[in-house]
């Protein structure tokens, strides 16, 4: 159960969390049990940050603020941008991105010319 359902629901709209419920199994495979400090009244859980996660803040004060760019707005500040481009800007899974860029294909808002390795892409 969540303890704040507004900070779940945010992490929900922005993807970074699948399920409510799934998080303790997966940080206990994930990490080992260093990271808890455990007190008669508390616990504090400390997770050493990877690479590519400095931004994380930045993200999510954009999405509470609306300023997340989109799909179509970043290919157009760089035509040339790749899927993983695309995730690290907007923080979507590549299934979500793919997803979009097929949405957006399919109304003929985008369409990519040349090949997968050299191309690029072009918003109508």
């Amino acid at each position: 159960m969540p303890r704040n359902r507004e900070l779940m629901r945010i992490f929900r709209d922005m993807e970074l969390v699948e399920q409510i419920g799934s998080g303790m199994s997966r940080i206990l495979t994930a990490y080992d049990r260093s990271i808890f400090e455990l007190t008669p009244s508390f616990t504090v859980v400390t997770f050493p940050f990877a690479k590519g996660f400095e931004n994380l803040n930045d993200k999510i004060n954009d999405k509470l603020n609306g300023k997340i760019n989109s799909v179509p707005e970043i290919l157009k500040s760089n035509p040339t941008a790749t899927i993983a481009d695309l995730i690290e800007v907007t923080g979507k899974s590549q299934s979500t991105i793919s997803r979009e860029l097929k949405r957006y294909q399919e109304s003929g808002l985008i369409y990519r010319e040349g090949s997968r390795k050299n191309g690029k892409w072009v918003i109508q």
